[in-house]
């Protein structure tokens, strides 16, 4: 499938990986709980860093990466 960008809203079919580095810490878990259980959408900020990928290329253009979702 083809990646086109446009003005206006995107809409992208995607997948979501949730790996929390501390699984116990209360703002992740009342996260998920929301995440679970409500059938409202959920506002999200995705942001990358130096650390987003292995690819030292790439690195600095992932470090400029900021989403947001509704």
């Amino acid at each position: 499938q083809n990646f086109d960008l446009v003005p206006g809203q995107d809409v992208q079919p995607s997948e979501f990986h949730y790996m929390p580095a501390h699984p116990n810490d209360t703002i992740v878990q009342s996260f998920l709980s929301a995440f679970l259980t409500t059938p409202n959408s959920l506002p999200l900020t995705i942001k990358g860093n130096s650390a987003s990928s292995p690819f030292a290329l790439l690195q600095p253009a992932l470090s400029g990466v900021s989403l947001d979702t509704s």
